[in-house]
């Protein structure tokens, strides 16, 4: 066979949610920097939400897949907007106080949620069952909204274009790794997934010479780092977020 046989639908609802988020993150960033960072945050909120709906409405798995990868989209709109929200309120002593907290709660959050998450199904709210995971997020989203009025809106100073076809180029890759990985193992590595992981490399080397032909002619990539004082932009506070506590862990 050159292509699937068929699509293992648990595999594909773990992994596509951290696919879609890896994929929109720097664009997601951008987005926020040129429109407005609070605007961006209150989108991400409201699409995460409604995601959220699709998922615990779901009546089959392909709509539940759907949902998630919608989920990842909403992720990747809020996370880079969130540190660079906290970049432009606070600076010195008080950013780096209110980036620690804002390390603990996501951490917390990742231990928390897996907790919450087996006692909401194990209580089978109204007959809900593992639905009631995602559920939860709806009157959660609601608060997240209403409290976002307090928050000041703002822009980077030099607002970065979105980098349309690396975009493209990084979710097809990526799409075709993730493909391979899942179903290929299941059905024993037959050829089409040999062909998916080639098409891979193809599609990532295809961008980093994209990404170099940007940089020669003086783009700014989705990769650079580039601040905006005097707050850094959305897309580059969480690259540079993600690095130092990559810093942290190999210390």
């Amino acid at each position: 066979m050159i292509v699937p046989q068929r699509l293992d639908a648990q595999d594909f609802f773990i992994v596509n949610y951290g696919l879609t988020m890896a994929v929109f993150l720097i664009a997601g960033g951008r987005l926020a920097d040129r429109v407005g960072r609070r605007r961006v945050l209150a989108a991400g909120i409201a699409l995460f939400a409604l995601a959220s709906l699709g998922c615990g409405m779901a009546a089959g798995p392909a709509f539940l897949i759907t949902a998630r990868l919608v989920q990842g989209v909403g992720g990747a709109l809020m996370s880079p907007t969130v540190l660079a929200i906290i970049g432009g309120l606070y600076a010195g002593p008080d950013r780096r106080r209110a980036l620690g907290i804002y390390g603990m709660v996501m951490g917390g959050a990742a231990i928390c949620g897996q907790l919450i998450g087996g006692l909401l199904i194990n209580a089978d709210l109204f007959g809900s069952g593992w639905r009631a995971i995602f559920l939860i997020n709806l009157p959660l989203s609601v608060l997240a909204l209403a409290l976002l009025r307090i928050v000041p809106e703002s822009r980077a100073a030099v607002r970065r274009p979105i980098d349309l076809l690396g975009l493209v180029l990084v979710g097809a890759s990526l799409g075709a790794i993730m493909l391979a990985l899942v179903q290929g193992r299941e059905q024993g590595w037959p050829l089409w997934s040999w062909l998916s992981l080639g098409g891979a490399a193809a599609l990532l080397a295809v961008t980093v010479a994209q990404q170099r032909r940007l940089a020669a002619r003086g783009v700014r990539r989705c990769s650079s780092r580039w601040p905006s004082p005097p707050a850094m932009s959305a897309s580059a506070s969480w690259r540079c977020c993600s690095t130092s506590r990559a810093r942290r862990r190999s210390t």
